[in-house]
């Protein structure tokens, strides 16, 4: 078990509508995300790869999950790779800040 944290905290349902007002996930230019996103990512994925957010149908919510989310971060970053050129540094602090606020909030 990672950081302590619980199965039912990893595996809890979160809307996809909700999923933007996550306060772990950083902001472009300080503006909040568009709801629209987690559902982009869920249906057409994201980057070459066309890597997707994993769901689960709860109902008529689509709901994904900490770990879902988390696994999808993961999978992008590792579709990036190590990086390159003078951003490389920077991405790998964000990637670890983000992984270290997921951690926190108990994802």
């Amino acid at each position: 078990m990672t950081m302590g944290f619980r199965a039912e905290e990893k595996n809890r349902l979160i809307p996809l509508s909700q999923v933007p007002d996550l306060p772990f996930l950083p902001r472009r230019d300080g503006k909040p995300m568009a709801k629209s996103t987690p559902y982009r990512w869920a249906s057409v994925g994201l980057g070459p790869k066309k890597i997707r957010l994993g769901t689960i149908q709860c109902g008529n919510t689509k709901c994904t999950t900490p770990r879902l989310l988390r696994k999808f971060f993961r999978q992008l970053a590792a579709a990036k790779g190590n990086g390159q050129g003078s951003a490389a540094p920077l991405k790998k602090y964000i990637r670890s800040k983000v992984e270290m606020e997921l951690d926190r909030e108990g994802f």
